[in-house]
Formats: structure tokens, C-alpha cells, sequence
């Protein structure tokens, strides 16, 4: 299976920004993204998206939104969206990605475990750490 630049019909809230988010990285079709965003509460916006490896057990992403960072993911019989970790925006420290193939995408936080996350593509890793690492410097995202 191999990802697909086409990318499937989303039916989230396009005021949340999850599908902008989401369509500027490769994702796998035939999983359900739309699903992750249920892990948002009413209102919270989507800054940065960044799809995990594809796996056997569901689809997975790192979501960045003003007030927290998390890893969400789908679980149960059900498959409900669910925040695996996640933790307070503004005790963000750094981000940062190898830049190898196997190398997670690491997100420092003041006081706790560290979140972090294998992205389904290297490229998307890159440029995801250096649009969050802008936004944790300048409070805004590049562009």
C-alpha cells in the first residue's frame, strides 16, 4: 500500500483547521482522519497536522492546536478518537526530527515526558518540525 496524493472526503468543521492541516501532508488513504479530529472540543483550532506511520491499528496524528499538543488516535471496537498524550501548548520547550528514516519527531515539554511520534514521511516530518519549531519562536506560523 503506498500513500495517495489524492486525499479522502474529509467531514470535519473547516473552521477547526484539521482538514487544512491535514491536506498539506501524504496520508494514507482508506483510514479514517476524519475520525481524529473528535478529539478537538468545540471550537479548538488545528494549527499543524503531522500523520503517523501507517499502521495495523489505526490512523494516528500528532495535532498542534493553540492550547495543547497531542498525539490522537482510534481506539476500540468502535474506533473513537482518543488523545493518546498530550500536553499543554505553553509548556512546549523545542521540536526537533533527525532527519533519518526511522528518526520520531520529538516535542520537549517543560516537566514531562517528551512527545513524540514516527511520521509516515520524512518530508512531511522536516517540514512540520520547522513550521512548529517557527511557531514555538515567533508565536505564529510561517508565512
Amino acid at each position: 500500500m503506498s500513500p495517495s496524493a489524492a486525499h479522502p472526503d474529509w467531514s470535519t468543521d473547516p473552521a477547526n483547521g484539521f482538514e487544512a492541516a491535514m491536506r498539506r501532508r501524504e496520508v494514507w488513504p482508506n483510514l479514517r482522519w476524519d475520525r481524529l479530529a473528535q478529539v478537538l472540543a468545540p471550537g479548538e483550532q488545528v494549527l499543524l497536522a503531522l500523520p503517523a506511520l501507517a499502521d495495523d491499528v489505526g490512523p494516528r496524528a500528532m495535532l498542534v492546536t493553540p492550547a495543547r499538543v497531542l498525539i490522537a488516535h482510534l481506539a476500540g471496537l468502535r474506533m473513537l478518537a482518543k488523545a493518546a498524550r498530550e500536553a499543554p501548548a505553553d509548556r512546549v520547550r523545542a521540536v526537533s526530527f533527525g532527519g533519518g528514516l526511522i528518526s520520531p519527531v520529538r516535542v520537549e515539554i517543560q516537566g514531562a515526558r517528551n512527545i513524540t511520534m514516527q511520521a509516515n514521511r520524512r518530508e512531511d516530518a522536516a517540514s512540520f518540525t520547522r513550521e512548529f519549531d517557527h511557531l514555538i519562536r515567533t508565536g505564529r506560523l510561517p508565512g
